[in-house]
């Protein structure tokens, strides 16, 4: 194994992480603390991994499996908390979370219906503008609209986003990179498009494709879909995107999260290989990594509908292919996520909104339902007034069966190209 003050220096580590483990009690304690224990726990568990690598002795390597036995222990034992309400308030929230949810749900519908396919007839003229040097990148209309639409979500379910290390992107116009993001909750998605200014190829689960109205959206805005249970299939999907974003003579990247599930704790899971795959056929182009948190806090797994506050969205600085050395990429990207959570994890996470803040969210809120209303108005008008159709029953019928058709038609198309644009991609790179 490595010289003696390497060793000391890991014990000392192992010594420090355990100790506070037992005398702050994190399993109990508040999620800054627990984030904070448990990036400083794994990014020990990585470095007990090397050493247990190297290591030729067997005595040292018996207390290294212990060691690492012992802190993949004490790391199961940590999940994040949820934001608590007062139950005084419990009948307030359930009555806000109703309207919110009825509220993103019908802007997510409008917008699938009336912004979703023109954007797919748009992506050429966004080409022809940013290739002729009409205008920049970032302000290509198919990117403007899905940030529009996912700030505006996001505005509706009571969600303060603060962006941090901006600067970090400053050179990342028109070039070919990936991001690799944290993913704790179902608001990722909308989060990453509000915050990114680029175009980005990303998967989605292949049952997303099969909702009415949201697929509708996921494919006008460069979503892929991937059967996670095939592999074969999963490596086509990741071909496929990553041939999207090498084809791009306009810069584009591939977005993906390196977890390759959503973390159930609410703290950063082991990395897939996935990524690694992905990078390679991106020819180890830069990374940028993102971490978010809050949002798991407002909106934990099996929740209707996440609670208002406030979450951040933080860009790190960009990984080079010279950055990674000896280490694996997965490796390099993953100790950079954890390392600044140790360095600086905010305090006010999930925080309340501020008054104005709430005012904004509540006048968002009485702007859609009464958008809503103006369209089941204008609706009525069309079917009973200008088609002159009498029958509830024909009217009602259209309406499920015309949204289903165009899913299934568009479902079929999409995954269709998915698999042999994905095929063709493997076929190339063997």
């Amino acid at each position: 194994m490595g010289n003696s003050n390497v060793n000391n220096k890991i014990k000392d580590r192992y010594t420090c992480v355990c100790k506070e483990y037992d005398s702050n009690d994190v399993p109990n304690n508040d999620n800054v603390e627990k984030r904070i224990w448990y990036s400083q726990a794994s990014l020990l568990l990585e470095d007990l991994y090397g050493h247990q690598i190297l290591c030729k002795n067997d005595n040292d390597k018996e207390k290294l499996n212990l060691m690492i036995s012992d802190i993949e222990g004490k790391l199961k034992t940590i999940k994040l908390g949820y934001i608590k309400v007062s139950k005084y308030m419990k009948l307030f929230l359930y009555i806000d979370e109703i309207v919110r949810l009825f509220a993103v749900w019908s802007f997510l519908i409008l917008t699938g219906i009336f912004i979703a396919l023109p954007s797919i007839l748009i992506k050429p003229i966004d080409y022809y503008l940013v290739h002729n040097n009409i205008i920049d990148h970032k302000y290509q209309i198919n990117v403007l609209a899905k940030r529009g639409i996912a700030k505006f979500i996001l505005l509706l379910s009571g969600i303060s986003l603060e962006i941090q290390g901006l600067e970090n992107t400053k050179d990342m116009g028109g070039k070919k990179y990936l991001l690799l993001w944290s993913h704790a909750s179902t608001m990722d998605a909308f989060i990453t498009a509000a915050a990114f200014s680029a175009r980005n190829y990303t998967l989605a689960k292949q049952q997303l494709f099969q909702l009415p109205f949201f697929s509708w959206l996921s494919i006008s805005f460069d979503a892929i879909p991937i059967i996670r249970e095939n592999k074969d299939s999963a490596i086509n999907a990741c071909s496929y995107a990553a041939k999207k974003v090498m084809d791009s003579e306009i810069g584009a990247c591939y977005s993906m999260s390196p977890e390759g599930t959503r973390s159930e704790t609410g703290l950063l899971l082991p990395f897939k290989k996935g990524a690694s795959h992905v990078w390679n056929e991106l020819d180890k182009c830069d990374i940028l990594p993102v971490v978010t948190f809050g949002a798991y806090e407002l909106y934990p797994p099996g929740t209707n509908m996440n609670i208002s506050g406030k979450v951040y969205f933080r860009y790190l600085k960009p990984i080079t292919k010279e950055d990674i050395k000896d280490q694996s990429v997965l490796q390099v990207v993953r100790k950079n996520m954890l390392q600044t959570t140790i360095d600086d994890c905010p305090n006010d996470i999930g925080a309340p909104l501020s008054f104005m803040q709430q005012v904004t969210n509540k006048i968002a809120l009485l702007f859609m339902l009464y958008v809503d209303y103006q369209v089941f108005v204008g609706y009525k008008y069309f079917w009973f007034h200008y088609m002159k159709i009498d029958s509830y029953l024909v009217v009602a019928g259209a309406t499920v069966m015309v949204p289903l058709v165009i899913t299934l038609i568009l479902y079929l198309w999409v995954v269709n190209q998915a698999i042999i644009g994905g095929k063709l991609a493997k076929m190339k790179n063997e």
